[in-house]
């Protein structure tokens, strides 16, 4: 049984890496999975409250034989160029399996059962704070078409509650967000429920956090990102006391092969703007050690501002996993995180020491236990805060059926002179019984403002999920958003949206493969956001890839903008 199907996930770079897969062939997949990493653990990062923020997904599945009965004792192992390493599960007796702590990216599972026949699962996407579901039957040996590797696209977290998107790299590779600045938070306005202000569900004032750590005023290049999370509510107990929403970019970080890029980007005229620069990662010591740096001047209004990222993760046993980095824009910003699966896999550790500069450092600890009791529950608790603020918090997820989810949490912080306490709780259930679908609701406390959501999501067709949600809260704020979402994958992909209070959005691009070394994209963003008067944009990109040789890869862009008309010419040699 497949509970849904994917393709995989890549960039304009990669893909026009037809360039350099079709010069290379399966090699050069091969040299893909070599750069993997464990989405490890945390274990010492008790002495420092980490950032509230999550930078990391999950993959919750179930194996089961021709029959539908659970298979007890199937392994799995994942890899993914976003992995150093591999990460290996079991199922239970249920058939049941979770790979925790994996950083964003397009990962590979291979099945493997003594006496059925091994399958491998390619193209899965893992995004940061969303739980990716698969469900697979095993053949016996020797059974027709038992043996196979299959491209799957599950694209709905069943699990959760939380309301919003991700952007992916690709992504911003082929549209263009920002005008003057090309940072993180410019592709943040294409979420549904999102306003020109960067308000979320009518509230403004969302907390940026980079890997997990708050930024109050750090905004980094989208070059040095992996993944843009953005969450515009219904999150859990884990999570503090704004009802705005939470913005969370993923950097990229180093591998078992070297990879990096020289860019450069200019916009010409009276509002001249401009940024360039590079970025490295790799090895410093395979399977153990690696490093992720880049640096750029960026200008606009006759300013520049040095953009700059340093990382360095270090993996001291399977299933952990260190990093430290530190990131700025002129303002400087770092962390230290430690994640990793302790007790024979039983238990997740996430730890971090966040801050930046003039501001009040942070912290934050998480732990997660798994268990059961009339179903499956997932128990999430920790501790996280400041100086003049700290929290505590539980939250329970409990498979109550092979299709329910339920959702029980409460959050407590502590202020000077006051205590606030905040319940959570939601339910989600798929009603396809196969990850198609997802018709979810959820009720929080967020300090003294009520926020109430509910939805329905449907998989209508590949990776494409159409929704429909309703958010209220206190303020008081209505709104409804009907969404169709297809991330980038089999060449293209398309975003559209319309909310109420009026607000029509629309992000599509195409990439052609022109021949064995070049491709061309074009991709573009549109909004229209009711206002006084009414907020208009458009912006499009056209770009040419060509593979100079099997490692690098040379593209040109030319970039279009609206409001006011102007055009930015863009250069990038990766590797």
């Amino acid at each position: 049984m497949e509970m849904s199907r994917c393709s995989r996930v890549e960039t304009p770079q990669t893909r026009a890496g037809s360039g350099r897969r079709l010069l290379d062939g399966r090699a050069g997949i091969r040299q893909e999975r070599a750069v993997r990493a464990i989405a490890a653990g945390l274990v010492a990062a008790v002495l420092a409250l980490p950032a509230r923020g999550q930078t990391t997904g999950a993959i919750q599945g179930r194996i089961v034989d021709r029959s539908q009965a659970p298979l007890a004792g199937a392994v799995i192992v994942a890899s993914s160029p976003a992995l150093q390493g591999e990460t290996t599960a079991a199922t239970d007796d249920a058939g049941w399996f979770v790979l925790s702590l994996l950083p964003p990216g397009s990962y590979t599972l291979d099945v493997q059962k003594q006496g059925y026949a091994s399958f491998t699962l390619e193209g899965i996407a893992v995004s940061a704070d969303q739980v990716t579901g698969v469900q697979r039957s095993m053949l016996p040996l020797g059974a027709p078409g038992a043996a196979e590797t299959r491209t799957l696209r599950p694209a709905i977290s069943v699990p959760t509650t939380v309301a919003g998107g991700a952007i992916s790299r690709a992504q911003m590779e082929l549209i263009p967000y920002g005008r003057d600045f090309r940072t993180f938070d410019q592709p943040v306005l294409s979420v549904p429920g999102v306003s020109t202000d960067l308000s979320m569900l009518g509230t403004p004032g969302p907390l940026f956090r980079i890997d997990g750590a708050t930024v109050r005023r750090t905004r980094i290049l989208q070059d040095f990102v992996e993944e843009v999370g953005v969450e515009t509510g219904g999150y859990p107990a884990e999570y503090g006391r704004t009802p705005s929403g939470i913005v969370n970019a993923v950097t990229r970080a180093g591998g078992d092969e070297f990879h990096g890029s020289l860019f450069g980007y200019y916009l010409p005229g009276s509002r001249a703007a401009g940024d360039g620069g590079l970025e490295l990662g790799g090895p410093l010591k395979r399977e153990r050690l690696w490093f992720y740096g880049g640096i750029a001047p960026a200008s606009a209004a006759s300013q520049t501002e040095w953009q700059y990222i340093g990382k360095l993760t270090f993996r001291p046993a399977e299933d952990q996993t260190l990093s430290l980095e530190s990131f700025g824009d002129g303002s400087q910003a770092g962390s230290l995180r430690y994640l990793g699966r302790l007790f024979d896999r039983s238990m997740d550790v996430e730890a971090t020491a966040a801050w930046e500069r003039d501001q009040e450092g942070e912290g934050r600890l998480k732990l997660t236990n798994r268990f059961e009791l009339a179903g499956h529950h997932q128990l999430r608790y920790g501790a996280d805060g400041t100086r003049s603020l700290w929290g505590a918090f539980a939250q329970d997820t409990w498979h109550l059926l092979d299709t329910v989810f339920l959702e029980e949490g409460v959050r407590v912080d502590r202020e000077p002179g006051a205590t606030t306490v905040m319940t959570r709780i939601g339910a989600s259930w798929d009603f396809t019984g196969r990850g198609l679908s997802k018709a979810h609701a959820f009720y929080g406390r967020f300090e003294r403002v009520d926020q109430a959501i509910g939805g329905v999501q449907y998989q209508v067709f590949g990776d494409a999920v159409a929704s429909v949600e309703y958010a209220h809260t206190g303020k008081p704020y209505d709104g409804v958003m009907v969404a169709l979402r297809k991330p980038f994958a089999q060449n293209y992909l398309l975003q559209a949206s319309y909310s109420y209070p009026h607000a029509i959005k629309l992000d599509a691009a195409y990439l052609y493969e022109w021949t064995a070394k070049t491709s061309a994209s074009l991709g573009a963003t549109f909004h229209a956001i009711e206002g006084n008067p009414w907020d208009t944009k458009v912006a499009a990109r056209a770009a040419i890839t060509r593979a100079l040789s099997s490692i690098y890869l040379l593209t040109a862009s030319l970039d279009f903008f609206s409001t006011p008309a102007a055009a930015r010419f863009g250069l990038r040699l990766s590797f």
